[in-house]
């Protein structure tokens, strides 16, 4: 037994040496391929693709760049390079580091849907929450539920017709929530389809537009309720046709159309700001009840080779696009000339130079401008609703009063109110926009300081009308609209808001601030893509983009739909400033953020002998200006002013106040309504 055994054991090593050998060059051939195979890519490659396209496996990185951490420390050592966590700046072609660009000569060509089709609920957790589950693992994400994937919604948009490999993929329009004071804001949208085969989503983006997508992994983790590792891939192409919009379209008789936005159920839709809201994506108008506009039929008014039909209907002219976007443009009448390309001062609303004679000055054409009228909103905005310039129905309007008081370039009537001393809509217009007319006379040395203060109300209404300050015109439809002289401007702001930033620790942040009717001064410069700071625990924060250190960033700008209070405070002059400390300490602002409060309002609010006081709720600063900080803070505190000076106390209740608790990272901002 001994020597078989002895004897076999030669031949059992020669054949298990011989099995590892081929076994080893097995798996080094295995190798090989897979390491050819990494060189040409690193990421998943979309199951039509592999074996003829190109992957670009650098488009992912490439544009990860390297910027300067200020020292923080207190020592003396060189500044560090540390990764710019975002590189989304306009003309970088920016894509998640897990995902994947496709070169190829076609683009997708898409079969849409007049108008996007809502799916269930039961739908939704068909294409969403097995993968949604699958990738967290038991992890339930703040704002997402566990059970399905409420804060996201999908609408199909259409099928693919081109390439043949992908024909008849539905293609959907995803939203995915941006959060604002823990509440949902707005709406960001991507056009997707589901790879079946790999179970995940590739968006479908717009190759002349590619920084519209978020590119940081977090964010879009956050907002997405849905890890990112979901997403295999992007594809670009050209979607011009449905997300280019016509600013302004011609019409016979010489008139325009000027864009004035996408279809709103009302002007006070909960989320006015949203990009669906606004410009109707795939005709999607209310997001979270799945409302989508289907129009036609009203009447037509036109053609245009590139939009196709115009419509017209009780609310404006419209086109509805290839997708069922409904946009909607307001009237510009012949006599009034489109302003020539260039920047106009930023603190007016667009104007138009008016082709007019006045029967008070018959032997000189007008050098007047007039924008388009309509009902006044109240805030730190512009202050005319859009389309509402149509004045049948208004209950201050009374055709039977009109009179003549000139001509346009083509003959036709232009008129005014004949009870325009009492009428409410001139006092409206007045008491909104005549500060912008004083501004005016003292700028071009009209009437001097001295002699503006002189003047009692009395006084200024009379100068007010005198100058043709609203015209009304009758168009072919047979609709009177009204028009309002381009002086006439409110020149109340957002004043200074200022937000702060106190991290945890030492970190990256991005802000991005919102004013539903833009800024005027932002400091410093407000990118694409919002401020890249580096915020430190102290609130200092070094922006690398000019290498310098700001204690916050600030803006001033426009926006409307603050909604104040009647409830507030009424302060004597004397008493203002102490008062302000004991309210501005309940509203969560501390020694540091007060004092820079009090230093800019103080003066502006004790102009008389009295002042009244009240503040907008967060929500209504939010719905205003909102506000997206990255990361996400653990407390944001919000407070926006807003005041009259008195000569004589008032009577109000006040105003309660909840006080904030500061844990964790915590915003501030704070603003107010400024005068000018």
């Amino acid at each position: 037994m001994k020597e078989r055994n002895t004897g076999a054991s030669p031949n059992l090593n020669t054949l298990l040496l011989g099995a590892l050998l081929v076994i080893g060059a097995t798996i080094v051939v295995l190798l090989i391929l897979v390491l050819q195979q990494r060189g040409s890519s690193s990421l998943p490659v979309l199951r039509y693709e592999e074996a003829t396209l190109p992957v670009q496996d650098t488009a992912a990185i490439s544009n990860i760049s390297e910027v300067e951490v200020f020292d923080v420390t207190g020592s003396k050592e060189a500044p560090k390079k540390q990764k710019n966590l975002y590189p989304g700046k306009e003309g970088s072609e920016v894509v998640l580091p897990h995902m994947l660009e496709l070169t190829r000569g076609e683009d997708i060509r898409i079969n849409w849907h007049v108008g996007a089709i809502p799916l269930s609920v039961a739908e939704q957790d068909a294409l969403l929450v097995s993968l949604a589950k699958k990738e967290r693992s038991g992890y339930v994400d703040a704002y997402c539920n566990e059970d399905s994937n409420s804060d996201v919604f999908l609408f199909e948009a259409g099928a693919v017709d081109t390439p043949a490999l992908l024909r008849g993929e539905k293609v959907y329009h995803l939203f995915y929530p941006i959060y604002g004071m823990d509440v949902v804001m707005n709406f960001n949208h991507l056009l997707v389809y589901f790879d079946k085969d790999r179970s995940g989503i590739v968006a479908i983006l717009d190759q002349n537009n590619k920084t519209d997508f978020v590119v940081r992994d977090s964010v879009l983790a956050d907002e997405l309720c849905l890890n990112t590792s979901l997403f295999v891939g992007t594809f670009f192409t050209n979607l011009d046709s449905i997300q280019k919009t016509r600013m302004t379209i011609s019409l016979t008789e010489g008139e325009r159309l000027v864009f004035k936005g996408g279809y709103q159920e009302s002007e006070h839709l909960a989320l006015p700001f949203s990009l669906a809201t606004m410009n109707n994506i795939g005709g999607v108008y209310d997001v979270k009840n799945s409302k989508v506009v289907k129009k036609a039929g009203d009447q037509v008014v036109g053609t245009d080779p590139d939009v196709g039909t115009i419509y017209k209907d009780d609310v404006g002219f419209y086109i509805i696009k290839a997708d069922g976007a409904v946009h909607y443009y307001d009237l510009l009448p012949e006599f009034l000339l489109y302003p020539e390309e260039g920047e106009e001062k930023k603190m007016y609303a667009r104007s138009y130079e008016a082709q007019v004679t006045f029967h008070d000055a018959p032997e000189v054409a007008t050098e007047q401008k007039y924008r388009l009228g309509g009902d006044i909103k109240q805030g730190c905005s512009s202050g005319i609703n859009r389309l509402s310039g149509v004045v049948n129905n208004k209950p201050w309007f009374d055709e039977d009063l009109l009179e003549e008081v000139g001509k346009t370039s083509t003959e036709d009537g232009i008129f005014t109110l004949s009870n325009k001393e009492t009428n409410a809509y001139y006092k409206e217009v007045f008491s909104w926009g005549f500060g912008g007319a004083l501004y005016r006379y003292k700028q071009d040395d009209i009437f001097s300081e001295k002699e503006l203060l002189a003047m009692t109300e009395e006084d200024k209404y009379a100068l007010f009308l005198s100058d043709h300050p609203i015209i009304f015109w009758q168009d072919r439809w047979g609709d009177w609209r009204v028009y309002i002289n381009a002086d006439l401007q409110s020149l109340a702001e957002c004043g200074k808001p200022v937000i702060y930033l106190y991290p945890e620790k030492t970190q990256e942040v991005n802000v991005q601030v919102a004013p539903n009717e833009g800024f005027t001064v932002t400091d410093p410069e407000y990118p694409t893509g919002g401020w890249n700071v580096v915020a430190q625990t102290n609130g200092q924060l070094y922006y690398p983009k000019n290498k310098t250190v700001y204690p916050y960033l600030f803006w001033e700008g426009h926006a409307s739909g603050f909604g104040f209070p009647e409830e507030g405070f009424v302060f004597a002059k004397d008493e203002v400033e102490e008062e302000m400390y004991t309210v501005l300490t309940r509203l969560g602002l501390n020694d540091t953020e007060i004092a820079d409060f009090l230093e800019f309002w103080l003066p502006k609010m004790t102009t008389k002998s009295y002042v009244y006081v009240t503040f907008a709720s967060q929500a209504d600063f939010e719905r205003a200006a909102p506000l997206r900080v990255t990361p996400q803070p653990d407390t944001t505190i919000r407070v926006f002013m807003n005041f009259k000076t008195l000569n004589q106390p008032i009577s109000v209740n006040p105003l309660h106040i909840t006080t904030p608790k500061r844990n964790g990272f915590t915003v501030v901002e704070w603003g107010g309504m400024l005068y000018k």
